[in-house]
């Protein structure tokens, strides 16, 4: 059956009486959330069919066209994220998406500090670790481990879900800002580490993605 549209559906209703305002939408009990409302997602293709502002193509083919460059000259795509204490960086191509937190199905006789559990990604149940255990990264003293996101990538065709606390977004680095990794990083990192790269002043670790992915698959077992 179709459900009428709530007579505030163009004024961005979910942000008043939707999950994100006082809950009060009379079609919330049997939607659940808002992104299931007809409402949502015409205000969702309203947004992205606008006009765009006098400038905007312009500007943007102009970013591009300096990002292209910058590749063709060797630099690094980069999801930069933080774990506990210390920062990393893996391949952007290797990132699939960021999730809110989810309940963890833990698996009798095998889940651990490392290994939690199974996490159900877009219907699809993965295994998700805890890299701060993984990698031996020492916690943020006074600071509790939130756990805020749940990153899942995929590793040698394998994927797999990570808890971080931070995510700084997707950053271009030049190959020559890259350095060799210090012992006591490769250390801290649990031999994952394949270089070290400083990033608007946070001392980055780079994972390399074969290392890390023997790293959970041991811990998987």
């Amino acid at each position: 059956m179709t459900r009428a549209l709530p007579a505030s559906a163009g004024e961005r209703c979910w942000a008043r009486i939707g999950v994100d305002g006082d809950r009060s939408c009379p079609e919330l009990e049997a939607l659940v959330h808002c992104r299931n409302c007809p409402a949502h997602s015409e205000g969702g293709r309203a947004l992205l069919d606008r006009p765009s502002p006098g400038g905007y193509l312009e500007e943007w083919s102009a970013r591009l066209g300096e990002d292209s460059e910058e590749a063709a000259s060797g630099a690094r795509a980069l999801l930069v994220f933080r774990v506990r204490s210390e920062w990393f960086g893996l391949a952007a191509a290797l990132a699939v998406e960021v999730l809110e937190p989810r309940p963890v199905r833990r698996v009798p006789h095998r889940s651990s500090a490392a290994f939690m559990g199974l996490v159900n990604a877009g219907g699809t149940l993965l295994p998700c670790c805890d890299p701060g255990a993984l990698l031996d990264v020492p916690a943020v003293e006074g600071t509790p481990d939130l756990r805020s996101r749940l990153l899942v990538v995929s590793l040698l065709g394998q994927g797999w879900v990570l808890t971080v606390d931070e995510i700084a977004g997707l950053r271009l680095v030049p190959e020559s800002d890259v350095r060799p990794a210090p012992s006591t990083v490769a250390l801290a990192s649990g031999s994952a580490s394949s270089g070290l790269v400083e990033e608007e002043g946070r001392r980055v670790s780079l994972l390399d993605e074969r290392r890390l992915a023997a790293r959970l698959a041991e811990a998987v077992g």
